[in-house]
């Protein structure tokens, strides 16, 4: 059995037992289902986990309404950068401020790229990968790579406006199939 299907599997059964996300307080507005999946988590590779859950919860737990696990590569096809925060000093009027820059990606999540992952438990893999007997595939998905990537950026603190460097992608074009399973 693949490390994919037991822990998609694991989180599957614990929603199904009804256990709940529990936040620490009502100023908990981070972390509750990260808290709740992690308990689940063993070793995973590159994947990753997307759950919604009410938006006005009434108290302190709350039901899991739809959960999907997917493999990196769902996200982004490019596995070889890995970013590192930078940091420099010499900022402001006395010049002893640091400016980190700490890179923020947000990527759609599964939930707008994919139909029918609302109000379900869905595992999406690349097309190649094995899935347990007891899963059956339900569909298939294809993403295409871009024309041109991002290869740099750059923020004016004058004007607060960000600059990017494109160059064209020597995948553009690739296809990627993934198979979703419930």
């Amino acid at each position: 059995m693949s490390r994919a299907c037991v822990i998609f599997k694991t989180c599957v059964q614990a929603m199904k037992d009804g256990v709940l996300i529990e936040r620490e307080g009502r100023s908990d507005k981070e972390f509750h289902f990260q808290n709740w999946f992690k308990k689940r988590l063993e070793a995973i590779d590159l994947n990753y986990v997307f759950g919604r859950y009410p938006a006005k919860p009434d108290g302190n737990q709350y039901p899991v309404l739809d959960l999907v696990f997917c493999h990196g590569s769902f996200l982004n096809a490019d596995h070889e950068y890995v970013h590192q925060n930078k940091s420099f000093r010499g900022f402001g009027s006395y010049g002893d401020i640091l400016v980190r820059d700490r890179k923020m990606y947000v990527a759609p999540t599964p939930y707008a790229l994919a139909e029918g992952t609302a109000h379900r438990r869905t595992l999406l893999l690349p097309a190649a990968y094995p899935v347990d007997d007891d899963l059956v595939e339900v569909g298939t998905l294809t993403r295409r790579e871009v024309a041109h990537v991002v290869v740099a950026y750059s923020f004016d603190l004058r004007t607060n406006d960000f600059s990017t460097t494109l160059v064209p992608n020597p995948q553009a074009g690739t296809e990627h199939v993934f198979k979703g399973v419930p």
